[in-house]
């Protein structure tokens, strides 16, 4: 198993981890060994709506060269039971030529991957000295602190975001030392004081949160945010946060639009 690309952090000694970095470096490559034998042939959810479900048409499309020339570099991976966790930046000929951010987030069942959900935004510099991967990398610290921060983050998810109490926001994030990766947010918390305090009391940001999964210090949050005023387009937001001492000290993020139904390449959803 090669994990050359693997440059920008440490590489888990996890074997679904290695799993799933070789299934991402199989687009890369073009080689499909990886996902003919780490991804269930019968049984593959895809959460990713431009494809069908199943393992076959992500193959087909590999094989096809339709990724040909496409770059991936993974900063962050981390695992939470069944669940493996991959922040990477899409890059080469990804995207006619502009490099996103992305989070594949996979499910294992006996050691093979039966389910795909993953969330891409284009990169851009908002040249506030922050960039959308750069920061703390992993493998994960604070093991024996896993559970104790997966209580943080269900809170945070509940009590912040879905009932907006905003004046919370000391109880949960290190007001003094926190560092913001989210792009036209700053590079500290002072941004998103002032933002919050722009909102009505109570005002909700997510209308659910729908996965959360947590390794020691590192905890990402899946969530389905309301329809945009303007547009009427519903996002989904990929939150990831690094802990210590029980508030969140650093977060990174990617926002994606979820098309409208009749879009869908599959009947699974974006959850």
């Amino acid at each position: 198993l090669s994990l050359s690309f693997f440059t920008s952090c440490d590489k888990d000694d996890d074997p679904v981890t290695e799993k799933a970095i070789a299934v991402l470096q199989a687009i890369q490559s073009g080689d499909v060994t990886a996902m003919q034998d780490y991804i269930n042939p019968n049984k593959y959810i895809q959460h990713n709506l431009a494809y069908p479900t199943g393992v076959a048409p992500v193959i087909g499309a590999t094989k096809s060269g339709a990724f040909k020339g496409t770059t991936i570099k993974t900063y962050r991976t981390f695992t939470d039971n069944d669940i493996v966790v991959v922040h990477s930046e899409y890059g080469g000929s990804w995207n006619k030529g502009v490099p996103q951010a992305a989070f594949d987030v996979f499910r294992f069942e006996n050691g093979k991957i039966v389910e795909h959900w993953d969330n891409l935004t284009d990169v851009k510099d908002d040249k506030d000295g922050t960039t959308q991967f750069n920061g703390a990398v992993t493998p994960a610290k604070d093991l024996e602190k896993t559970e104790a921060n997966r209580k943080l983050l269900t809170e945070v998810g509940q009590n912040f975001f879905v009932k907006g109490e905003y004046d919370k926001l000391g109880d949960y994030f290190n007001v003094n030392n926190y560092t913001q990766h989210s792009v036209g947010y700053g590079k500290d918390i002072k941004p998103l004081q002032g933002f919050l305090s722009s909102l009505p009391k109570g005002t909700p940001f997510y209308q659910k949160i729908e996965f959360i999964h947590v390794e020691g210090n590192f905890g990402l949050m899946m969530s389905q945010g309301y329809p945009d005023q303007k547009t009427g387009v519903v996002s989904a937001y990929f939150d990831l946060f690094r802990m210590e001492d029980g508030k969140i000290v650093e977060h990174w993020d990617v926002v994606q639009a979820i098309p409208e139904k009749s879009k869908w390449a599959n009947t699974n959803g974006k959850w």
